[in-house]
């Protein structure tokens, strides 16, 4: 009876084809090739589900691994091969495993395919667990060798997929937890899978392997992120510099919004004031924890423990969260401008994230500079004591024009730039123990300058 398995059934196409000179050959072929694409496309749901599964598996710390013989396993081997230079990964991420060992590789060992107990043993030599996801490639539909190692892996709780290139039966659907089976009809040469049936594999392969890459943040755009620079060609493509900007900025009009403050008033000096804050608002992209947010919550937290300790300062400690610092700045003018009425003593600012704090830059009299420079030896036992000329801040540079000294907070800024402005601005960035210090710089500094016998002069 005919065989039922279309990788094994005669193309009608190609009867004749002994009869054809070379280039008839070559017409042949490509009209067949070019039905394999769109076969590929109509599974693409399953591959999009082998792809997720690839991706569970590589977040939970398992691995892909491909299992086939003859032609199937050599192109699963040769995806596997091709993942570590291109995307980065170690070399046990993506694992090929084909019937006969290496030596099936470079030269056929056909009968390997039909050792079942094979499979499975290849399957416990590399410990398959339950994070794996292991995809049988078999165009056939039939080799014994790969049924076999999905069996093993299932029983070491591993997920399992099958890559066909013939109708699947229910059972086979029912198994697994993903079957692709591009349809892509009868061989030009009956039965030669390393064809049709084979350029169909490498496309749903490297369609599988790229797009759980892609998912995992190794491609930004559609430029490999860690491509690994191991021949000439390579390192040229890695030193030539590609600029891909995305721009999507646009001009909004202006809406009302407004600074935030809170003080406690001075047991003294009430209408003596020492500022601090930074920017509530943040840049158009990521969530603007480090730029400015830590620094508004450190200045606000600096006076909250001063109110949560019972302290009341001789001046007032004011802390302020400037609006729209990156849209032009106007919190801060607009603060000057509705406070020049006030008799400010000191200006402080943070705006250079909240990492490692190293102490401020100062501007103001050499007499003031003195009397803050002491006030950073207080701060000497967490390394934050360091006082240096120079500094202020885009929001309290108003208030800096008409006299009033000012203070920039100064932090290791080593990382300061790797989120800058980006959408990696987000709150895992930063670390508790490194904004509790910079919450302790600025209560020390600000309260010190508020109780003072003396005033800070200008």
């Amino acid at each position: 009876m005919p065989d039922p398995r279309l990788t094994e059934q005669r193309n009608p196409r190609s009867s004749r084809i002994d009869e054809l000179d070379a280039l008839g050959i070559v017409d042949l072929i490509n009209s067949e090739d070019c039905r394999v694409a769109a076969a590929v496309g109509e599974q693409r749901e399953a591959i999009a589900r082998a792809i997720e599964l690839a991706e569970a598996a590589f977040r939970a710390g398992g691995r892909l691994i491909y299992v086939g013989a003859g032609t199937s396993g050599r192109l699963g081997v040769l995806d596997a091969a091709e993942i570590p230079p291109t995307f980065g990964t170690d070399p046990e991420m993506v694992r090929g495993i084909i019937a006969g060992g290496y030596e099936a590789l470079v030269r056929a060992q056909e009968g390997a395919e039909d050792v079942s107990e094979d499979g499975g043993a290849a399957i416990d030599e590399i410990e398959v667990g339950a994070h794996d996801f292991v995809l049988g490639i078999a165009t056939s539909g039939t080799t014994p060798y790969v049924h076999a190692a999905l069996a093993r892996a299932q029983e070491r709780g591993a997920k399992t997929g099958f890559l066909l290139c013939t109708n699947p039966s229910q059972e086979l659907l029912d198994r697994h937890d993903v079957v692709i089976a591009p349809l892509v009809g009868p061989e030009v040469i009956t039965g030669s899978t390393r064809m049709k049936a084979g350029t169909a594999t490498k496309l749903v392969l490297n369609t599988i392997t790229t797009g759980a890459m892609v998912r995992l943040g190794k491609v930004y755009g559609n430029l490999m992120v860690d491509l690994q620079v191991t021949c000439e060609k390579l390192q040229d493509r890695g030193e030539r510099i590609e600029l891909l900007l995305k721009m999507n900025a646009q001009m909004l009009p202006d809406a009302p919004s407004r600074n935030v403050m809170a003080e406690i008033i001075g047991s003294e000096f009430p209408n003596e004031v020492i500022v601090l804050g930074g920017h509530i608002d943040s840049w158009d992209v990521g969530q603007g924890a480090m730029d400015d947010a830590g620094g508004v919550v450190a200045a606000w937290e600096a006076v909250r423990l001063m109110k949560e300790l019972g302290l009341r300062p001789r001046r007032t400690v004011r802390v302020v969260g400037w609006t729209s610092e990156e849209n032009g700045g106007p919190g801060g003018p607009e603060y000057a401008r509705m406070h020049a009425h006030e008799d400010h003593v000191l200006a402080m600012e943070s705006d250079g994230g909240v990492f490692k704090p190293l102490g401020y830059g100062f501007t103001g009299s050499d007499a003031a500079f003195e009397m803050v420079t002491e006030i950073g030896t207080l701060l000497d036992r967490i390394g934050a004591g360091r006082i240096m000329r120079g500094g202020g801040g885009a929001d309290i540079g108003p208030l800096m024009r008409t006299g009033v000294p000012g203070m920039g907070f100064s932090v290791d800024g080593t990382r300061y730039f790797w989120y800058h402005h980006t959408d990696a601005d987000t709150l895992d960035k930063l670390d508790p123990d490194e904004v509790a210090l910079c919450v302790a710089t600025f209560a020390v500094m600000a309260y010190v300058v508020a109780d003072m016998p003396v005033r800070l002069p200008r």
